[in-house]
C-alpha cells in the first residue's frame, strides 16, 4: 500500500481542518467529496483513503485513540496538527492521481512517504570499561542519583511515558508502576524498505491497548526510569509512574535486534501521551531527515504548548549530524560517558545536544522478568528524564508549576563540568541530578520571596504558580 502523511495549505479548514475526518485506522476506501464540500476535493478517485493519522484531544471515546474527534483545540490548530492528513491506498495509481491533483491545486505544503525505517539500533561497543560494585550501581553514583532520591523520592501521580519497543507487562520491577498506554506500531512486510531487509518479529500489524515489549529495548529504558528496584538498581525517578507507547516493532538484522517504525507513529503515540497526562516524555530512539521540515517538529511542538518536558537520545552514531526528535529545538538531547567519565566514541553530538549521561554498561530490565547490560544514548536519555520528574514532582509537592523550558535550563544549567573547556560533544556536560533538584528548590524559594515583595517582580504572564525561566537567578 502506498501512503503518505500530507500538510495542507493552511486556509483548508473544513469544520474543524483534519480532525473533521475519521481516523486513518478507521478510514475506508472513500471519495474526498464524501467527506468535505470542498470542490478542490471533489476529483479524488476511488480507491483512496483519507484520513487523519492524530489521535484527537477531545473526541467521543476518550480510551480510543481513532475515535471521532469533537473539534479541534487552540493548541492543535496553534501548532497546524489540524492540517495534517494521510492518503493511501492499494492502487498506486490512484494515490498519485489524487496527490497530483491536491499539488496543482497548491494545496499541499509539505509530503512525506510514510516508510518504516530504522529509529534504534546498538552501537559497535567501546573498548571494556571496568564495572565495579553492584551491577548498574556506577551510573546512579555518577549522576547523584541516590542524593536527588533522599531529597525527592518522586510523586506517583506525575507521568513519564516511554515512547519505545513497548514495556514488559510481566516483569516484576514494573508491577503497579505503569499508569497507561497503548500499541501505536503498524507495520507490514511491504512497509520494511530498510536496504538490509531485516526479518519483522512480534507484534507489527494492529494497534490495540497491548503496549507488551517485544524487543526488550523499551523495558530497559523503562527501568531505568521506574523500576521497583527489587534485583537491579531503583529506577531514578523514585516513585514516579510510567505510560507505556509502544512505537517501534522489532525486526533482526544482522543476527541482532532493531527498532523499527514510521514518524507517523511516533507522532501519533507524542500526541497520545500529551492528550493522556503525561509529564515527561521519553525518546530513546532517533532518525535523520534529508530534507523539508524536521520530522516530528509539529507535534513536539504541541507537547512544548502543553507543557510536556521532551527528552530524546543524540544518537550512536558519532558524529555531529543531527537526529531527530532529538535535534527538534526545545527537546532535551542527551549524549553518552563511559564509567570513567569519558563521552563515549559512539555518541552523537552538535549544537542540538544538551547534556550528557551514563550511556555505557547500564544495567536495567530486560524480557522474560530478566536483567542486562546495554550501550547507547538510548540509555542515558532515561537519567534526564527521570530528573525532570523529579523536578515536576518537587514543584507538586510545593505548589508550583515549572515551565518546561524553565526545566531544561535547570537540567542544562546545573551539569558537572569538573573545570573542562567547552566541549560539542559533552553539551552542558554531565547531568548532575541532586544539583538540578536544589537548583529548582532555591528557585521555588526565591520565587516565594518576591512574591512577598510590595512590588512582585515575575514578568507580565506568568502568576504565582508557575515559574519561568526568566524567574531564575545566578
Amino acid at each position: 500500500m502506498d501512503v503518505y502523511d500530507v500538510t495542507l495549505r493552511q486556509d483548508i479548514d473544513p469544520p474543524f481542518g483534519a480532525f473533521s475526518l475519521p481516523h486513518w485506522a478507521q478510514g475506508q476506501e472513500v471519495r474526498a467529496r464524501d467527506i468535505s464540500k470542498d470542490r478542490n476535493w471533489a476529483r479524488l478517485s476511488f480507491g483512496v483513503r483519507i484520513g487523519r493519522p492524530l489521535p484527537a484531544a477531545h473526541r467521543c471515546v476518550p480510551d480510543d485513540p481513532a475515535s471521532d474527534a469533537i473539534d479541534a483545540t487552540k493548541e492543535e490548530r496553534a501548532a497546524s496538527l489540524h492540517r495534517q492528513i494521510r492518503i493511501g491506498g492499494s492502487d498506486p495509481n490512484a494515490v498519485a492521481d489524487a496527490i497530483k491533483t491536491l499539488s496543482s491545486k497548491g494545496l499541499i505544503t509539505e509530503i512525506r512517504p510514510v516508510r518504516a525505517q530504522v529509529f534504534q539500533r546498538s552501537p559497535s561497543k567501546d573498548p571494556a570499561a571496568a564495572v565495579t560494585g553492584k551491577p548498574g550501581s556506577w551510573a546512579l553514583e555518577a549522576i547523584d542519583a541516590d542524593v536527588a532520591l533522599g531529597k525527592m523520592p518522586g510523586d506517583p501521580d506525575i507521568r513519564v511515558a516511554v515512547l519505545d519497543s513497548g514495556i514488559s507487562r510481566d516483569h516484576k520491577e514494573f508491577r503497579g508502576k505503569v499508569s497507561g498506554g497503548y500499541d501505536f506500531v503498524t507495520l507490514g512486510a511491504e512497509d520494511w524498505s530498510h536496504p538490509g531487509m531485516g526479518t519483522l518479529i512480534g507484534d507489527i500489524r494492529h494497534r490495540d491497548s497491548n503496549w507488551d515489549d517485544d524487543g526488550g529495548h523499551g523495558s530497559h529504558v523503562a527501568g531505568t526510569i521506574g523500576a521497583l528496584g527489587l534485583d537491579m538498581p531503583v529506577g531514578a525517578a523514585g516513585l514516579c509512574s510510567l505510560m507505556a507507547y509502544r512505537v517501534l516493532g522489532t525486526a533482526i538484522e544482522n543476527g541482532s535486534k532493531v527498532g523499527v517504525g514510521t514518524p507517523g507513529d511516533i507522532d501519533a503515540a507524542v500526541k497520545e501521551a500529551t492528550d493522556r497526562g503525561a509529564h515527561v516524555i521519553n525518546l530513546s530512539l532517533g532518525l535523520g531527515a534529508s530534507s523539508g521540515l524536521a520530522p516530528h517538529a509539529r507535534v513536539i511542538r504541541y507537547a512544548r504548548m502543553r507543557n510536556v518536558v521532551t527528552v530524546a537520545a543524540s544518537g550512536n552514531h558519532g558524529t555531529n549530524s543531527p537526529v531527530y526528535p532529538g535535534a527538534v529545538p526545545g527537546v532535551i538531547t542527551v549524549g553518552a560517558i563511559d564509567p570513567f567519565g569519558r563521552v563515549t566514541a559512539f555518541s552523537g553530538w552538535g549544537p542540538h545536544l544538551d547534556i550528557t549521561a551514563p550511556g555505557s554498561s547500564i544495567y536495567s530490565a530486560d524480557l522474560d522478568n530478566g536483567y542486562r547490560f546495554r550501550d547507547g544514548t538510548s540509555h542515558a536519555a532515561p537519567f534526564v528524564s527521570a530528573t525532570a520528574a523529579l523536578i515536576i514532582s518537587l514543584g507538586r509537592a510545593r505548589h508550583v508549576t515549572f515551565k518546561e523550558s524553565t526545566i531544561r535550563r535547570l537540567i542544562r544549567d546545573n551539569a558537572r563540568t569538573e573545570g573542562r573547556p567547552t566541549d560539542p560533544r559533552r553539551g552542558a556536560g554531565v547531568l548532575n541530578m541532586a544539583r538540578a533538584l536544589e537548583a529548582a528548590g532555591n528557585l521555588i524559594d526565591n520565587h516565594r520571596r518576591d512574591r512577598e515583595a510590595p512590588e512582585p517582580p515575575w514578568p507580565f504572564g506568568f502568576g504565582p504558580s508557575e515559574i519561568a525561566a526568566s524567574n531564575m537567578r545566578s
